[in-house]
């Protein structure tokens, strides 16, 4: 029994229920205070995993930059190398046969994605690009094919044994220009290296080491 002036209150039963919805509430923000810390935290983490994926894409990116400048650097020094080991030997053999009449050219055609490379003819007469298919004889053609054959034996990588075997390469050159055909053989064969096995028919092609197949089977 409580006597008076002790100092204690009584508390009734509305108070207590309500007390106890109180720690209820209070209990219910704490558990929701703790879930939003974790989620807190949760978020946290992963900000810093995509910030730390950021800055290697950043990384990343900055580096293929600097490759494909590099790429590009490489790739017109080859460009360079290339143009002047074909155009120049290409003019040089248009040269021996027809002397100043024809320029070979090379076009780089810069993309996106790629680089291709045009192959003209430049007709100095007439100052334009011809085509050599429709506008110049047939002669002009084998040469330019020798000669881009040749280039391509030069520019193989690993080197293979210099050696050309040609089949009646310039059975389309005007009498004319034989002799000079002749001759850029020669120059090409001591100049470069190569050996060349022709069959031909044609007299002026006849030269150095000649095997007459017609005379054996006589």
């Amino acid at each position: 029994m409580e006597t008076e002036g002790s100092g204690v209150e009584k508390i009734d039963e509305g108070t207590r229920k309500s007390i106890g919805c109180l720690r209820s509430q209070v209990d219910g923000y704490r558990e929701r205070l703790t879930s939003h810390l974790v989620t807190k935290r949760m978020a946290e983490r992963s900000v810093k995993a995509y910030e730390q994926k950021l800055s290697d894409a950043q990384k990343s990116e900055e580096s293929y930059a600097q490759s494909f400048k590099l790429s590009q650097a490489v790739g017109l020094e080859i460009q360079q190398s290339i143009h002047a080991s074909i155009d120049g030997l290409v003019t040089k053999c248009l040269h021996s046969v027809y002397g100043d009449r024809y320029d070979f050219r090379m076009k780089w055609i810069h993309k996106k994605t790629s680089t291709e490379c045009r192959l003209s003819l430049f007709d100095t007469v007439v100052g334009e690009e011809i085509d050599p298919l429709k506008s110049t004889g047939g002669g002009v053609v084998d040469v330019i094919a020798i000669a881009l054959r040749v280039t391509a034996l030069m520019l193989t990588y690993p080197k293979r044994r210099r050696l050309l075997i040609l089949d009646e390469p310039f059975k389309f050159v005007s009498a004319e220009y034989r002799d000079s055909i002749s001759e850029l053989i020669h120059e090409l064969s001591k100049e470069l290296g190569i050996q060349f096995i022709i069959v031909t028919h044609i007299p002026e092609l006849m030269i150095g080491n000649i095997i007459d197949l017609d005379a054996k089977n006589d």
